[in-house]
């Protein structure tokens, strides 16, 4: 299935850009892996009425090298659950950051992904999947631009 999803953020491309270039990895993690907490959060409730989440759900987040496209920034990247008994998706993506004007940048994920999970029945997984889906990609882009934003960031 395919998930897209943006943000926009108050700050210009030369100031958010070079964030994507070295290094993503070890600030991208944190908040990818916040999300999938966030999505299965609404898994949880849509599956049984209440959350019944325990412990963190780590996911491995790879990224690729980031390409540079016309004015844009475009990274390559990977989600998967860490352990056999995760639900999440494998997710394959890409993050592209491109400017708005002097003084905001648009950041957008698309994504593909196949759920991992029977039970429902087909139908009913891909409406369950895409919801969890949705949410945490919807909760990465919002960490993302909280963070770009925050004081001092530079």
């Amino acid at each position: 299935m395919f998930v897209r999803d943006f943000v926009q953020v108050a700050r210009p491309m030369g100031l958010v850009g070079p964030r994507f270039l070295d290094g993503a990895d070890e600030w991208l993690t944190p908040l990818a892996n916040r999300a999938v907490e966030t999505g299965r959060s609404l898994r949880d409730q849509l599956e049984t009425g209440s959350p019944s989440c325990s412990g963190p759900c780590d996911v491995a987040l790879t990224i690729g090298a980031a390409r540079r496209r016309d004015d844009a920034i475009l990274l390559p990247m990977a989600w998967a659950g860490t352990s056999e008994s995760s639900t999440f998706p494998s997710l394959m993506a890409d993050l592209e950051v491109a400017p708005v004007g002097a003084t905001r940048t648009h950041i957008s994920f698309s994504g593909t992904y196949e759920a991992r999970r029977e039970g429902l029945g087909r139908r009913g997984d891909e409406l369950l999947f895409h919801r969890y889906t949705e949410a945490s990609v919807r909760q990465f882009l919002v960490d993302i631009a909280q963070s770009l934003e925050a004081p001092g960031t530079s």
